[in-house]
């Protein structure tokens, strides 16, 4: 089923409120005939305190790459800066995505440095 924007919202706050009273998210996803997995993420949400549309800043991104790197979790990062963990990992996506491309750079010079070496000598 579809919903407009509005009536999605209403959801969401209708879920917000059943979470408050205690239930669980699978029966608020069967209660307001919504998919469990949007309802998960809405308790998690919920629980850590994440404001939704947050505007983010570089230093957020920055720590959260940090964060990730020393150990921590999605979910961790995501609790700790009270950000999504899909905006948490669309960012270590886009950072290892990032490294990967560097790496290929690094290695493409390399074996361009090997082959003028070769030809020039």
């Amino acid at each position: 089923m579809t919903y407009t924007r509005a009536e999605f919202s209403e959801k969401h706050q209708q879920a917000i409120r059943l979470f408050e009273s205690g239930l669980g998210y699978k029966r608020v996803a069967t209660a307001l005939q919504l998919k469990p997995y949007t309802v998960r993420d809405w308790a998690r949400n919920w629980r850590f305190h994440v404001r939704a549309n947050r505007e983010a800043r570089p230093e957020d991104r920055a720590k959260a790459v940090a964060m990730r790197q020393q150990g921590a979790s999605l979910m961790e990062i995501a609790a700790e800066m009270k950000m999504s963990k899909r905006t948490i990992l669309s960012w270590l996506t886009a950072e290892q995505a990032h490294e990967d491309w560097n790496a290929v750079g690094q290695t493409a010079l390399r074996e361009t440095s090997d082959v003028v070496h070769l030809a020039t000598n």
